[in-house]
């Protein structure tokens, strides 16, 4: 049997396009500075923290629930 797909509240929904969205700016970014032979060392932490927060939420949202 098939299950249905869960649906995110709106709130959930626009906590999830927030992280998303800072994850792309912060990916772009760290682009632009690899290109450049910057640093990237404090845009690898903030975007490692990022997709520590998008794991969470998917597990949280998706995995945790019975």
């Amino acid at each position: 049997m098939l299950k249905r797909k869960k649906r995110l509240t709106v709130n959930k929904r626009q906590e999830y396009d927030d992280l998303c969205d800072k994850i792309r700016e912060l990916s772009l970014e760290y682009d632009l500075l690899d290109k450049e032979k910057k640093d990237i060392t404090e845009i690898n932490k903030r975007l490692g923290m990022l997709l520590d927060k998008c794991f969470a939420f998917v597990r949280r949202e998706y995995y945790n629930k019975n």
